[in-house]
């Protein structure tokens, strides 16, 4: 089920060593995905058969102690890297209040913070900042790089770690790339206009964004429950679908406004003259974009990176399409529709051709899930 957590019941029993083995792999599934909905259930559950009792400590004892149950029905590679999972729960944890700075002397002269496990939880963090602090979270991810360019390739193969550092990379290269779609047509339209119609290009441009930011908060519900569904075995592409469709019923009576109000909203609105003839295309552009904006964020929810190439392509395209174009507003922002609607068509195309996991048996759940780190 996509919602399911362990029972305090199940927990009780699991940890009192009265589970079946059916039960306790699925829970070992569970509980190696990082469930944080968990954490608290489990601290309830091992204060209150006895098994752990310090008022003070955090919930990483209390889940090491479940780890350590766990483990009983793992192999030795998946204790290993079960370990190091929690453990880089336990090492982010004393380095985030540091300063980016400080935090990269420790860990360029810590060892052990060389490990997957660790890579494994910057990236997670990298992923919540992402939506919340951009800055920090590039910071997380070069962080998380520093981590994977130390990593044992003895331990891990250099074909892995070459993996992990794509992965690594791949967010810093998408939302660049999606940055500059949304944003770098300004300057080159600066240098194609005058400088009348490049003001009103960029007010345009402006209001046409706004669904831009609708796109980035849905992002904040799509990249978790793709991961989550995903990492269960189930189809997470219907999530995409849901937030898509949400774009584009924003999408649709936005575009309607700028066409029928388009001079209305940049004079008393954005308080410039022309760009009237633009503001619809660009409105769709921008929705299109948005589009693009979450299959990206899909792909990344699913540690995917090869979508990047169709984000270069478009990132190249756009600006050689405008400066063929010339001058005109409308003519440039009809350019920049048919830039986006390719993307999009192949965004989109690319996430939903994304075939879902087949669910897996109890067994082969606990012998994958600890190792879900190759880019595909």
């Amino acid at each position: 089920m996509a919602d399911w957590h362990v029972p305090e019941e199940l927990m009780g029993r699991f940890l009192r060593a009265e589970a079946t083995r059916g039960e306790s792999q699925r829970i070992v599934r569970h509980l190696l995905s990082g469930c944080p909905q968990c954490f608290e259930r489990t601290h309830r559950a091992i204060s209150e058969i006895g098994l752990w009792s310090s008022r003070k400590a955090g919930w990483e004892e209390a889940y090491e102690e479940v780890f350590q149950r766990a483990l009983a029905f793992a192999t030795e590679e998946e204790q290993r890297l079960a370990l190091e999972r929690l453990r880089g729960w336990e090492q982010w944890s004393s380095l985030e209040p540091l300063t980016p700075q400080t935090r990269f002397t420790v860990v360029e002269a810590d060892k052990s913070f060389h490990t997957w496990g660790f890579y494994d939880r910057l990236l997670e963090a990298s992923r919540w900042f992402m939506r919340t602090e951009p800055v920090e979270a590039v910071e997380v991810v070069r962080l998380a790089i520093t981590v994977a360019e130390r990593l044992d390739p003895a331990a891990l193969g250099e074909k892995r770690i070459a993996d992990l550092l794509a992965r690594a990379w791949a967010p810093i290269c998408a939302l660049g790339l999606i940055s500059w779609l949304q944003d770098g047509h300004v300057i080159v339209v600066k240098h194609l206009a005058s400088s009348h119609d490049a003001g009103a290009w960029v007010a345009a441009s402006v209001a046409a964004k706004a669904i831009m930011w609708v796109a980035i908060g849905l992002a904040s519900y799509l990249v978790p429950e793709t991961a989550r569904h995903a990492g269960q075995g189930e189809d997470p592409r219907p999530i995409l679908l849901r937030t898509m469709g949400l774009i584009g019923a924003l999408a649709v009576p936005m575009v309607l406004i700028y066409s029928v109000a388009a001079k209305v909203v940049l004079e008393k609105v954005m308080h410039v003259h022309g760009g009237e003839s633009a503001l619809p295309l660009l409105g769709a552009a921008m929705a299109l974009l948005a589009l693009s904006y979450l299959s990206a964020q899909f792909h990344l929810g699913l540690h995917k990176s090869r979508f990047i190439v169709a984000l270069a392509v478009a990132g190249v395209a756009q600006p050689l399409v405008l400066i063929a174009i010339g001058a005109q507003l409308a003519t440039l922002a009809l350019g920049m529709f048919c830039v986006q609607a390719a993307l999009a068509a192949t965004m989109v195309t690319l996430a939903l051709r994304q075939r879902p996991r087949a669910v897996a048996t109890d067994e082969e759940a606990v012998a994958e899930e600890p190792v879900l780190t190759e880019v595909v």
